[in-house]
């Protein structure tokens, strides 16, 4: 790697991946020791970080450490007399296992200062940075340094896309302990398999920012937009001053000062624990004012990534008072807040006093960079571009490929298409089974130069920021799904109408993933698993977004899907069924509908497309033409019904545990439930390992209430039960004929009918049938009337 002339280390190109990595991956490589063998290991983070990208967010719960260092933060952090944040690093068992780093920091700093006498032009922004810390305070000179304190080296690091600084100190936290000497000449006691780094000794604290695609799809339904940042974030939170000698460094501005000892007296990043400690103050502000900031308390903990602001409202007026407040807020903590851009002028002229920190919307040059995606404030609209350009001379291998497709950074997926092309080309390479550098086969080799060519076509793509119309009296989500031989994949819309019916369809996001290596999964079963991704976007989206939708609507142009998802789970075999499951779980059989192909725009997500043919590609971004129309105009059939695919082999044996002479012999229904559930344990312990003994469990007395129920209707309602396994339906002669009965996922008969929508109970939306002439079913009634205290046959009914 080289810029400027200047050769860059596998070292150097270690941090640089570093700045690269978020959340969990940046975690690890900061605990990693900065070695050349260790690159790989960064390296294979990052082309993770991409995958990542493309799963759908999940409620994510603290494991028992990450909730230590939670509580670890509110024991121990407190407010200043200036109002800012003071914090304790949270360290582990490790501690006293701490290497001692004073020589080989000295030594990395001697071979700074020869870098900086090579490259003068690194030097300047270097030295101002370091002044900066000092100014600040947010460093300061160690009068009686101690050498088995632990000591940082530090460097400097490039980026290229900084408005401030390109050049920057970074301190390594993960330096390796070697033996070294004390000022008494004497060597350590521990044994190096025995020493930790710094990093090493620190909790890293569960991740609480918000996800990326979560704010930026929150971003784009707001009518007035605003953007900014917090300066030097971390440098804004102080480490309590008995932690501040684990955060010493070495520095002088010229080679012929002494040289001195510095602490740091603030967050310093690099250290594992410092993106939580410092997003935890952030929200311990909020909630510290929110008292007096109610609503911008709220955007602090919700639009914020890490420094970066992403927010906004429906009107001008809501949007200036929330731009003052959160001004206000971030200010009485001690942050402030900068680089603010706005698609209306009006939210940006009151901040005009400090031109350097607004980027201004009469500007049309001026592009906002936000969490990885272009903004044009002035148009709008938000726009992709590669983060460098690619080189035509380079080697192609695995290596390269990788590198140019990871900077294809598209969190909310509105590059679908062309991301899936992305994919096919990294799994053809994954399974060609080719090491980093080889000489790649011709095919691989080929589709990847026909697939670079057209990436610089990207800067002319943009999309619309807001996609929801002003003054919108209707909004509906609509989700489409599909799947091909090579990937499958789901994409979402808003469709939105004012109150004249001037109507907006505009693409949400969009998931997508490749067919399983290996595997002889069919179609049917791909085009399953693409409903199951859609269900899932939609829980995410209808979770992040503040809309109530009026109306929600799945679109497939699977028949065989469709009639899947609108066929009871336990029916099926356990693959479609597991599916089949969750998709009504999370969405309802009645909001799914048949799409013609034509009209499907997630087909293109499920093949993938060249840049070329993105460009042109008009129902992507907009949905298919006819939800521009009034409702009457979509083609909304019935689902055709088919013969079920996947359906499990019942086999139906005679039981001996159930009878009708043992049914007979009880007085109580409650006796016989447990004398059948002590059934099953005896089965159950003369196989299973380890024995079940003592009281019988909540769950054991339930799965007998089921195998007592479904005996009886075993019995009474044996054709019907056969039906509507075989056919999805009864006999019109049947007298359950007008009950529309389904099986439940117990497998338990119950009346269907139209209240599927009330906000009854279940059990009272759709009551177990139960057959008349059983003595079961007397017992049940018995039951009843005695614990309603014999207070008639209506409330008996109605229990």
């Amino acid at each position: 790697m080289v810029h400027n002339k200047i050769h860059i280390s596998k070292i150097e190109k270690l941090h640089y991946l570093r700045s690269c990595l978020k959340d969990e991956a940046a975690t690890v490589t900061q605990s990693l020791e900065t070695t050349e063998d260790k690159y790989a290991i960064a390296w294979d983070l990052l082309i993770e970080r991409f995958w990542e990208l493309e799963e759908i967010p999940e409620t994510k719960f603290m494991s028992s450490s990450e909730a230590e260092v939670e509580q670890h933060f509110l024991d121990n952090v407190y407010r200043n007399e200036t109002g800012r944040y003071v914090v304790r690093l949270p360290f582990n068992d490790k501690r006293d296992k701490l290497g001692i780093t004073y020589n080989i920091a000295r030594r990395q700093f001697f071979a700074l200062e020869r870098r900086f006498a090579k490259h003068p032009e690194i030097k300047l922004p270097y030295v101002n940075s370091m002044k900066e810390y000092i100014d600040l305070r947010h460093m300061s000179k160690v009068r009686n340094p101690d050498t088995r304190d632990n000591y940082m080296p530090h460097h400097a690091v490039v980026k290229l896309d900084s408005t401030t600084t390109q050049y920057r100190p970074v301190f390594n936290a993960s330096v390796t302990p070697e033996d070294e000497e004390d000022e008494y000449g004497q060597i350590g006691d521990q044994n190096k398999s025995e020493r930790v780094t710094f990093n090493q000794t620190l909790m890293t604290g569960p991740t609480i920012q918000n996800d990326i695609f979560e704010i930026l799809i929150r971003f784009r339904i707001h009518q007035f937009a605003l953007i900014a940042d917090i300066e030097k974030m971390y440098r804004q939170v102080l480490v309590h001053e008995d932690d501040r000698k684990y955060q010493q460094i070495f520095w002088r501005e010229d080679p012929n000062e002494p040289l001195e000892v510095y602490q740091l007296n603030t967050l310093t990043f690099g250290t594992s624990c410092a993106p939580f400690l410092a997003i935890r103050t952030l929200h311990k502000l909020a909630d510290d004012e929110k008292h007096n900031y109610p609503t911008a308390a709220d955007v602090v903990k919700r639009d914020f990534y890490v420094d970066d602001l992403l927010t906004g409202s429906d009107t001008l007026e809501n949007a200036g008072r929330l731009r003052d407040e959160l001004n206000s807020l971030l200010k009485s903590g001690g942050f402030n807040l900068r680089k603010w851009a706005s698609n209306d002028n009006r939210l940006i002229e009151p901040l005009s006093n400090d031109l350097a920190n607004v980027h201004l919307f009469s500007d049309p040059e001026k592009a906002v960079k936000t969490l990885g995606i272009k903004w044009n404030s002035q148009l709008d609209e938000l726009s992709y571009s590669l983060k460098a350009e690619l080189s035509a001379q380079e080697k192609t291998t695995k290596r390269t490929i990788l590198s140019n497709i990871a900077q294809l950074f598209d969190p909310i997926g509105l590059l679908g298409p062309i991301i899936v092309k992305a994919k096919l080309i990294m799994q053809a390479l994954w399974k060609a089974k080719v090491d980093w550098d080889e000489t790649l086969p011709l095919n691989i080799h080929t589709a990847w130069l026909d697939y670079k060519k057209q990436l610089p076509l990207l800067s002319n793509i943009s999309f619309e920021r807001c996609i929801v119309i002003p003054e919108s009296v209707n909004r509906q989500l609509h989700g489409f799904c599909d799947a091909s031989e090579v990937a499958y994949g789901a994409c979402i819309y808003i469709r939105s109408t004012d109150k004249h019916g001037k109507c907006l369809t505009r693409l949400i996001c969009s998931k997508s993933k490749v067919a399983p290596l290996n595997s002889k999964i069919t179609i049917p079963r791909l085009e399953l698993c693409a409903a199951v991704l859609l269900a899932k976007l939609y829980k995410t989206v209808s979770r992040v977004l503040p809309i109530n939708f009026d109306n929600v609507y799945f679109w497939s142009d699977s028949t065989i899907t469709l009639n899947w998802i609108n066929t009871q789970p336990h029916i099926l075999k356990t693959f479609v069924a597991n599916r089949v499951s969750q998709i009504r779980t999370i969405t309802n059989e009645s909001q799914w509908y048949h799409v013609p192909t034509r009209d499907n725009p997630a087909d293109a997500v499920s093949r993938g497309q060249s840049v070329s043919e993105f460009i042109d590609n008009f129902t992507w971004r907009n949905g298919s033409d006819w939800l521009n129309h009034p409702q009457d105009n979509w083609p909304i059939v019935p689902i055709q019904k088919l013969p079920l695919l996947e359906v499990r082999k019942i086999t139906v044996l005679k039981t001996t545990l159930i009878d009708n002479s043992l049914l007979s012999r009880f007085s109580s229904i409650t006796r016989l439930i447990r004398f059948i559930a002590h059934c099953l344990r005896f089965a159950m312990n003369c196989s299973a390992k380890p024995k079940r003994l003592g009281h019988l469990s909540e769950n054991e007395i339930q799965e007998a209430k089921i195998r007592v129920i479904k005996f009886i209707q075993n019995q009474a309602f044996a054709k019907e039960i056969h039906d509507l396994i075989k056919i999805q339906k009864v006999d019109n002669k049947s007298p359950l004929k007008t009950l529309n009965p389904f099986f439940d996922h117990n497998g338990i008969l119950r009346v269907g009918g139209r209240i599927v929508n009330s906000h009854l109970a279940y059990d009272s939306k759709h009551p177990i049938l139960l057959p008349k002439k059983s003595h079961v079913t007397d017992l049940i009634i018995k039951h009843e009337h005695e614990i309603s205290l014999h207070a008639g046959v209506q409330n008996t009914q109605y229990q």
